[in-house]
């Protein structure tokens, strides 16, 4: 029974570790200021960019995000909270200390409370925690390092960090995201109408007096669109449910945007002529 319970602190540090790598690549991949951050990171672990490692790269057979986050070492609370120090440019556990439960108190009406309630209690507990993990696996002890009540404080540590955490860096990416689903549908179809938006500046670019059929290949593309994100969404169909507006509207807003790209890259063309 005793070994059996030394997996406990094993299996929450895992956690922990996934948690974190699964947030340093999110935010090497999302880019600016955190890819250029990343160049801390990949220097401490070492990565060096050979021809390999450059070609994986540029094939994207994985990304920056990937490399550095399964290269980086997570064997302490320091070094964890150390490898988001870096990300960030700046400590990371003071911009934890008033994080709330948006859904909580956003919709449910809760008091605005801190999700880590004692940080120095909590950096103590996950502190302890990983000196446990590394005694249990890599000493065998004969006796006891940790009690009951460890346990309960190891999982209410963790527990608190990743919720505040998962706030924290969701609200970076994100801003003020929307919560209930009908935000979310107005929000996916303001985003395609600005994408829209952007892409008729694009298209007022063209010289259409050299190209006459480019409003016919236009108006087919925007049929194409609406088909398309149509036929997938269900959108206006009978049983359509209450995602089907904000999946509707992101496949279209997704659609305009590789098109928006496309047609830059033709005007790019058509300049060097």
């Amino acid at each position: 029974m005793e070994y059996m319970r030394d997996f406990i602190p094993i299996r929450i540090v895992t956690e922990l570790e996934v948690f974190a790598r699964a947030w340093i690549k999110e935010l090497i991949d999302h880019g600016t200021p955190y890819a250029e951050h990343a160049a801390t990171l990949a220097k401490d672990v070492g990565i060096k960019f050979d021809y390999a490692v450059s070609q994986a790269l540029i094939g994207q057979r994985f990304s920056l995000g990937d490399l550095v986050s399964h290269s980086v070492s997570v064997n302490s609370f320091d070094q964890l909270i150390g490898n988001f120090n870096k990300l960030l440019g700046h400590d990371f556990l003071p911009s934890l200390k008033d994080v709330h439960d948006r859904w909580s108190v956003e919709l449910h009406g809760k008091p605005k409370t801190p999700i880590i309630e004692d940080m120095d209690a909590m950096c103590r507990h996950l502190s302890r925690l990983f000196e446990v993990r590394h005694v249990v696996v890599h000493e065998k002890p004969s006796v006891p390092v940790f009690s009951e009540g460890d346990i309960a404080s190891f999982f209410s540590a963790a527990q608190m960090l990743i919720q505040a955490t998962n706030e924290r860096f969701t609200f970076l990416r994100h801003g003020l995201y929307p919560l209930t689903q009908m935000d979310m549908n107005i929000e996916a179809g303001q985003r395609y109408l600005n994408t829209k938006g952007r892409l008729a500046q694009v298209l007022a670019k063209f010289d259409k007096s050299t190209m006459p059929d480019f409003d016919a290949a236009q108006e087919a593309w925007e049929a194409y669109i609406e088909a398309h994100a149509s036929a997938v969404s269900g959108f206006g169909k009978p049983g359509a449910g209450s995602m089907a507006s904000m999946v509707y509207s992101s496949i279209k807003q997704q659609l305009t945007d590789r098109r928006m790209k496309d047609l830059e890259e033709l005007l790019e063309e058509m300049r060097s002529r």
